[in-house]
């Protein structure tokens, strides 16, 4: 099993790698988010396979919630997804 962690790892850096190449000219961009993403998901369960013997899973799925809750909160009806998030890193910007 730790053979398989490992090449996982292996493809969810190649991926985001690649996915971020993607990212340097706009007919490409989207592509390139959506292949660092799957990476990343990738990444994510590479490491839920590597610890899959934790007696912390209350805990690691409470995270996951708390996170995806308070993100979908922020999300603001007919307000397009891309200006949401340039607004959100302007603001943490100042």
């Amino acid at each position: 099993m730790n053979n398989l962690v490992a090449v996982l790892y292996i493809v969810a850096f190649a991926m985001f790698i690649y996915g971020l190449m993607g990212l340097t000219g706009p007919k490409t961009a989207v592509r390139g988010n959506w292949i660092a993403a799957a990476g990343m998901a990738v990444a994510v369960i590479a490491t839920l396979i590597a610890i899959r013997h934790t007696e912390n899973w209350p805990l690691i799925i409470a995270g996951l919630l708390v996170g995806v809750v308070l993100e979908v909160g922020q999300v603001q009806p007919g307000r397009p997804w891309v200006t949401y998030v340039q607004k959100r890193h302007a603001d943490s910007a100042v």
